[in-house]
């Protein structure tokens, strides 16, 4: 009995299925079969478009992503202030001046960064951590103790989130031009079911060396995502959890 793509599969599987049958099929020379070339150039186009819409469909991934980094920089940022603050209290009397120039420094970009919007925070930090980066005020930072790691740490921890913040806006602004991955995973499934395995099928009962171990390849990952999908399935029915699927 011919294996098809089961309706169940998830867009992440029907993708890995997709991927299966590119790779493989560059194994085997298929530049006589024009409808069959054609079939592959047409599943290897609906893949990427899969691949692109599962992609932007989890941005709320990128969102919390975004939130956990943001808070690290919170708390590299909360950990100089602190140093700062206990600089300040050295018997050093150099030390403590130059606790207190940065200490003022920083509250003209808002020592509270945490709660503003994260374009103010990432701004304002910017600027602050540039004023820092100035080498007479370098050099009084450098002199203050632990204050310079908590630094280099507030540094790396905010280029982060910026970075992870650009990746969700780079997304959000292409969003609205991307097919859901509920509708395309049906297209790619229905090419694969509906053309590629039925000739497949067929040219494989007339030319089993060329065909057969592209046809076996491609039939034995279509049972693996069956196989995972059935049982997800059926997990689902008896009010079991969905945390190995990617639905979309």
């Amino acid at each position: 009995m011919t294996k098809t793509v089961y309706y169940y599969c998830s867009g992440d599987e029907i993708n890995s299925i997709g991927k299966t049958i590119e790779i493989e099929s560059e194994k085997v020379d298929t530049s006589d079969d024009a409808l069959l070339t054609q079939i592959l150039e047409e599943s290897r186009n609906e893949r990427a478009v899969l691949e692109t819409s599962i992609k932007y469909s989890k941005r709320g991934t990128v969102s919390n992503k975004l939130k956990e980094l943001d808070d690290i920089f919170d708390h590299d940022f909360t950990c100089m202030k602190g140093f700062i603050t206990a600089n300040k209290n050295m018997d050093n009397e150099e030390i403590v001046n130059d606790a207190i120039e940065i200490w003022d420094l920083m509250g003209k970009y808002n020592r509270q960064l945490q709660a503003l919007s994260l374009e103010s925070q990432f701004t304002n930090a910017n600027v602050l951590f540039s004023k820092l980066e100035e080498p007479a005020m370098k050099t009084k930072l450098e002199k203050l103790v632990g204050v310079n790691d908590c630094f280099e740490k507030a540094k790396a921890s905010l280029k982060n989130a910026e970075t992870c913040y650009e990746e969700l806006n780079a997304q959000e602004s292409k969003i609205q031009d991307v097919i859901a991955p509920s509708i395309q995973k049906s297209i790619l499934r229905n090419i694969i079911n509906e053309k590629l395995l039925p000739h497949l099928n067929n040219w494989n009962s007339v030319q089993p060396d060329k065909y057969g171990d592209l046809l076996d390849a491609i039939e034995r990952r279509i049972e693996e995502v069956n196989s995972k999908a059935r049982s997800r399935k059926t997990r689902n029915a008896n009010g079991g959890s969905e945390d190995d699927a990617t639905e979309d």
